[in-house]
């Protein structure tokens, strides 16, 4: 998908009783020591977009801070109650399935209402994305020596993907389609299945091992999802700079981060990637204070905010300690470990953007490098 500073607001309308859920990139409710829900009348800054091709649902992801952890947790697109940005015609995009033998058969067709116009990078993106698909379907396999097609009515706010599939010799043989299915039943067949999927989760655009995004930085296509941003969380380790442009001058600097001990170390959310006029790579990044903008992606500079080994053993480096949960969303307080405290380590567990590590009573606390540190 293309690259944005930011994609922008997500907008939601309604009744005061009205409530949206949450999800997380695992397809679970989110749910802390609330509900997880968020009110009608809320807006948004979104910084990343799923468009599952299996359903047609759009997710719109947005980013929160908690605990010194930074995840990212996704609304489902509701065109009735929600708009994005100032968007009046937000388009439709038709994905339609050809049997190559007779490319007036339609096998199936899905429709996915995404919220934005066509004339957003967005949309261009979106159309890039769905294109490089490979949509599993029961019975058939995508034609190679086909291309893929698209058209695009502005006018009209309508767009179409035309995929060009054969038949198997043996239907029997692909029943079990993994990227086809949600997170609880193989996907329907009829038209227009974003219409019938509101119980459909980020679960079924999660379920393949990666995704496009807004810069091409993904290392490949998911067979079904199209997601706007491979996000990750890093940390300063130096003085590094914040940027408006990925080419870096005086003139584009607009904030210092000096160099901290390490339970002060500046964190950043990383939601795109971009290149320097001379090429080099650059993380597009929105830090915890609320800034966004460029900063380098020069190891010796910045590294990875969370353990992504087990460290058998940590110390609590936090300047205020921190606290054990139950829950691997860190809900359900447990109790308190002041800072010097040596913990032992029976696993690590990937949660949304962060690690947990989980001790060996079986509660989590947080593997945010600036809280704890490898003995």
């Amino acid at each position: 998908m293309g690259t944005a500073e930011d994609h922008g607001n997500l907008y939601t309308g309604g009744t005061s009783d009205d409530r949206y859920p949450l999800y997380l990139d695992d397809g679970s409710r989110y749910s802390s020591d609330g509900d997880g829900d968020v009110t009608a009348g809320m807006h948004k800054m979104i910084d990343n977009i799923i468009i599952d091709a299996d359903t047609g649902v759009v997710y719109y992801g947005m980013f929160f801070s908690s605990h010194l952890d930074t995840d990212v947790f996704y609304m489902k697109f509701d065109s009735a109650k929600m708009t994005f940005e100032s968007n009046t015609k937000p388009v439709k995009i038709t994905l339609n399935f050809y049997d190559t033998a007779d490319p007036t058969k339609t096998i199936q067709t899905r429709t996915v209402d995404t919220g934005f116009d066509a004339d957003t990078p967005l949309f261009d993106a979106a159309m890039s994305g769905l294109k490089a698909l490979n949509v599993q379907l029961k019975g058939y396999t995508l034609d190679s020596k086909t291309s893929t097609t698209s058209t695009t009515d502005t006018a009209d706010q309508t767009a179409t993907v035309n995929y060009y599939y054969t038949k198997d010799s043996d239907t029997n043989t692909s029943s079990d389609h993994p990227s086809t299915r949600t997170s609880n039943e193989a996907s329907n067949t009829n038209s227009n299945t974003s219409s019938s999927t509101s119980s459909a989760t980020p679960a079924a655009a999660t379920s393949s091992s990666a995704s496009l995004t807004t810069s091409g930085a993904a290392d490949q296509a998911d067979a079904t999802k199209v997601s706007a941003v491979k996000v990750s969380a890093v940390y300063a380790t130096k003085k590094i700079a914040l940027y408006n442009k990925p080419t870096f001058t005086k003139s584009t600097r607009t904030h210092w981060y000096t160099k901290q001990t390490r339970p002060n170390r500046p964190q950043f959310v990383v939601t795109g990637y971009a290149r320097s006029n001379a090429g080099r790579l650059r993380y597009r990044v929105r830090s915890l204070d609320g800034r966004t903008g460029y900063i380098t992606a020069n190891a010796n500079f910045v590294r990875n905010t969370y353990y992504h080994a087990n460290p058998k053993t940590i110390r609590v480096i936090g300047n205020h300690g921190l606290n054990a949960y139950h829950k691997v969303n860190l809900s359900g307080k447990v109790r308190h470990y002041k800072r010097d405290t040596t913990l032992k380590i029976k696993r690590i567990e990937k949660h949304n953007l962060t690690t947990r590590l989980v001790l060996t009573n079986g509660t989590y606390i947080t593997g945010n490098k600036t809280l704890v540190i490898k003995k």
